[in-house]
This record gives structure tokens, C-alpha cells and sequence, in this order.
């Protein structure tokens, strides 16, 4: 349409000059003068050519006139536009509408609820063994006599939950508070306490009080019939932050983020051990139970980052995040031995306990997928956690029984780790 206007208007210019060279041609040149009706017919024909160029711009005028009214654009309009397509193209910048990176983030209140379900990894010593043949001699450590050592494992899965609340700002900025409560069980048992076989051991098994308390000799070199130990852990984690969101890309947010966490941490071990020892018609029945017990506080300081991954336009995003924490802890342990024997009634009981101190450091890292839609959104991922120097236990450092009551015992800090799948659904209003 362009080409067609510059072609109306090169012709509107051009038929003046036409006529006049028409005219010129026809005063100077006597010996080729036309007829009159020759000049007439010429006349007439530009004429009508004269008019329907007019009627043509009419046309245009009206056409635009019309555009204007109906809301369009006009042909001039159109080519400026079209101008501007070819450049941006020129420059990579398509037309169509791009979120600017400086578009204020969505302010308001959020909230998330989830879902965990973790699994515990505890590295401690096993509390038994099991042998084919008897072989422990007294004055070595029994542990190093075992074919194969057992340990109760805390069940896989274990469920928990994790609630998040904050505020955001339309600046990027955020503050935010985060607590997760999580409970894990576990149980494990070996051997049979209806059989006399002594190829259990008891590893964690203070032979030196044995000796003390008249059981048989075997119980006292640390074998037994059956071995059973059963775990409770309960762990709760509450963090307080305060972080702020950049978009170096279009489709990515990066949000660091720095605050205060508090950790509580308590396990419980129950062991029992049972050996049976017959004599003829007769038996005897010796039992040993160990209760040990732990208790953390723990405060300190956590920094971290946060990355979020948008898929095209799609609501989805993959997200990450990780984080490190320094954290100072408070420990109360204690353990208990009750030792029993059936044939001579008796009972001895030794408790110690200990309050320690000490550093903690943590990480915690997890990725997964989100799906956001408007003020709600679901995610699924995977988390880890390990906590360092976080579970001290009561290690006993003498085997021999020939320390009578004199065996002391040994604070060993174990660390601890948590994985698995989260779960969760949120809101921002």
C-alpha cells in the first residue's frame, strides 16, 4: 500500500510537467502541428486520466478517515510501525511483551506447609554381635570377636512436617520463620532368649559391674543368649531469616538469605540383654538393661541461598536451596545399667550423667520441583541434613573383668544425618 501512495503522488507531480511539454511541443514546432480535434483528444484523454488519479486519493483519504474512526492505525502509522519491528528484530528484541527484570516482586504475606518424610543415619556402636563358636578371651575387647555386628536402625520414612510463615516485599525484601518437628522409632532384636547357645554378644555390656553382680561367667565375658535394643528420636528445628531476591535473568531468582537457628535434638536407647544358663534340670536366667539417654540445645547462626528456575511459562520452576549453620550446643546425657540375676534375687544398678558444650556445625541443601498458579502452589523435592558432633554417647573404656567398679566411661559425639522426600502445598495473600 505504501508503494501505491508514492506511485499516486509521482503521478500528481508528473502530469503538470506532461502538459506543459504537450503544449510546448505543439506552439514550437509549426511543421508538425496537429489538428485541432488531434489536441482536443489529447486533451480529453489526460483529463480522464487527471480524474481518476483524484478519485483514487479520495479513496485513500476516506479509507484512513475510517481507520482513525474505528480505532486502527493509519497507512503512515503502519510503515513507522513496521519500521520499529525491523529494528528491534535487527537488535534480538521481539515483539511481544517481556517482563522487565526491575518488575517489583509480588508483596504479601506467604505460607507453606509441608510435609516430611526422612530417613535417620546415626553412625554409633553396634550393640551386639552374633558368633558361631565361642571364643572371646577375657581381657580383649569382646567387639573385636564378632563375626558379624548388629545395630538398630531407625525405620525408613519416618514422617515429620515443616511450616514456613513470612512476609514479602514488593522491594525483594523478606523475613520469614521456619520450624520442623520430626519422630523416628526403631527396633531390632537377635537371638533366642529360650536357648541356651551363648553366641550373642553384648557390646555395650559393662562386664566389669557383671562381675560385681554374680552373674555366670559367659554373661560376664560379654556373651548372651538374645539382644534387643529399641531408638526414639525427636527432633525439633525452628529458623528465623531474613533474605533478598535478585532476577539476574528473566526466568531466574536468586535469593540469599542470613538469621538465627535453634536446634533440639533428643534420643533415647533401651537395650536389653538375656542369657539363659542350664544346669542339669536347673536354670538360671541373667538379664542386663542399659538405658541411655541424650539432650541438645543448640543456637547459633545460618546463612544460605536460595535459587528458583522457571520453566518458560508454564507455572513450573525448579528450585534449590542450601545453607550452613554454626551453632553452639548445650548436652545432658546420662546412662543407666540394671543388672539382675534370677537364682540369687539380686540386683545392682549404676547411673552416671554429664553435661557438655561444644560446636555444632550443620548443612542443609534440597531441590525438587514447584508449580505455581495466581496466590497457590504445590512442590515436591528432596532434603538433606547432617548435624555434626551432634549425639554424644556414653562409650565405656574398660572390658576387663578385672576393674570391678572402677570402669569409667567415655563421651563420644557422634554426628547424625536426615534424608528424604518433602512434600508441600502454600498460599501467599
Amino acid at each position: 500500500m505504501r508503494k501505491n501512495v508514492t506511485s499516486l503522488c509521482a503521478c500528481l507531480l508528473t502530469a503538470p510537467i506532461v502538459l506543459l511539454m504537450c503544449g510546448a511541443s505543439v506552439f514550437g514546432q509549426e511543421a508538425s502541428t496537429p489538428s485541432d480535434a488531434e489536441l482536443l483528444k489529447r486533451v480529453e484523454q489526460l483529463s480522464k486520466q487527471m480524474g481518476q488519479l483524484t478519485q483514487k486519493v479520495e479513496a485513500l483519504e476516506r479509507e484512513n478517515k475510517a481507520l482513525k474512526t474505528q480505532g486502527g492505525v493509519t497507512h503512515r502509522e503502519m510503515d513507522k510501525a513496521i519500521d520499529e519491528a525491523i529494528d528491534k528484530k535487527s537488535r534480538g528484541i521481539w515483539q511481544r511483551e517481556i517482563k522487565p527484570l526491575e518488575e517489583p516482586f509480588k508483596g504479601g504475606l506467604f505460607f507453606t506447609g509441608e510435609a516430611v518424610f526422612l530417613n535417620t543415619r546415626l553412625d554409633y556402636t553396634p550393640y551386639t554381635g552374633r558368633i558361631d563358636t565361642l571364643g572371646p578371651v577375657a581381657g580383649l575387647d569382646i567387639r573385636s570377636h564378632a563375626i558379624s555386628t548388629r545395630e538398630a536402625e531407625y525405620d525408613n520414612m519416618s514422617p515429620g512436617f515443616r511450616l514456613n510463615l513470612g512476609y514479602q516485599f514488593e522491594s525483594g525484601w523478606d523475613v520469614a520463620g521456619r520450624f520442623m518437628r520430626f519422630t523416628a522409632e526403631g527396633q531390632h532384636a537377635l537371638g533366642n532368649p529360650a536357648n541356651d547357645l551363648d553366641n550373642v554378644f553384648c557390646n555395650l555390656l559393662d562386664r566389669s559391674l557383671a562381675d560385681d553382680a554374680a552373674l555366670n561367667g559367659l554373661f560376664d565375658d560379654g556373651l548372651c543368649d538374645f539382644a534387643e535394643q529399641s531408638l526414639d528420636l525427636t527432633h525439633y528445628v525452628f529458623d528465623a531469616e531474613f533474605g533478598r531476591s535478585f532476577r539476574p535473568a528473566r526466568n531466574l531468582t536468586i535469593r540469599p538469605f542470613a538469621g538465627l537457628r535453634y536446634g533440639k535434638l533428643e534420643t533415647e536407647s533401651n537395650v536389653i540383654y538375656r542369657n539363659l544358663e542350664t544346669l542339669g534340670a536347673a536354670s538360671d536366667l541373667d538379664q542386663a538393661l542399659i538405658d541411655t539417654t541424650m539432650n541438645m540445645d543448640a543456637l547459633g547462626l545460618r546463612i544460605g541461598s536460595d535459587v528458583s528456575w522457571e520453566i518458560g511459562d508454564t507455572g513450573l520452576s525448579l528450585f534449590g536451596k542450601s545453607g550452613v549453620s554454626l551453632l553452639y550446643g548445650w548436652f545432658e546425657t546420662s546412662r543407666a545399667d540394671a543388672y539382675t540375676n534370677a537364682s540369687l534375687s539380686s540386683e545392682y544398678l549404676r547411673r552416671t550423667r554429664a553435661t557438655t558444650e561444644g560446636c555444632v556445625p550443620v548443612f542443609d541443601a534440597s531441590i525438587g520441583l514447584k508449580y505455581e498458579y495466581k496466590y497457590f502452589h504445590v512442590n515436591v523435592g528432596y532434603m538433606f541434613s547432617a548435624w555434626m558432633n551432634a549425639n554424644p554417647t556414653h562409650q565405656i573404656l574398660g572390658w576387663d573383668d578385672i576393674d570391678a567398679r572402677t570402669s569409667k566411661f567415655n563421651i563420644e559425639r557422634e554426628d547424625i544425618a536426615f534424608d528424604g522426600l518433602i512434600f508441600g502445598i502454600g498460599f501467599q495473600f
